[in-house]
């Protein structure tokens, strides 16, 4: 298993997230949650919106990398992390913005 977008694929344990919207395991080595099964640990490998604790709050390692250029570790360790879309909704970063906003604006115009 890789620390990357998770690759394996579980309907029942894995976790929907954000962006790539399947349920896959993290493939972090210490979670418990993706190695044991165990649904009551939390998963190490996404990340948990300290506001919404939504599915818009769950990003994968490398999206929260690729996309945004935090670290999952830092996001671990800050307590009071928000996801991009409440940091949107709050308005403290103005020129930025969840680019899931702008995917699901230009799927609305088909």
């Amino acid at each position: 298993m890789s620390k990357g977008r998770g690759s394996v694929y579980d309907p029942v344990f894995g976790i929907c997230f954000h962006f790539c919207r399947q349920k896959k395991l993290c493939g972090e080595e210490d979670c418990k949650r993706c190695n044991d099964l165990d649904v009551d640990q939390p998963c190490l490998g996404k990340t948990d919106c300290s506001v919404c604790h939504s599915t818009n709050g769950v990003l994968c390692r490398a999206c929260l990398k690729v996309r945004y250029g935090e670290e999952m570790e830092e996001v671990r360790n800050n307590k009071q992390w928000k996801c991009p879309h409440c940091i949107e909704e709050e308005g403290t970063k103005p020129y930025w913005i969840c680019n899931s906003y702008l995917l699901f604006s230009l799927d609305a115009s088909y």
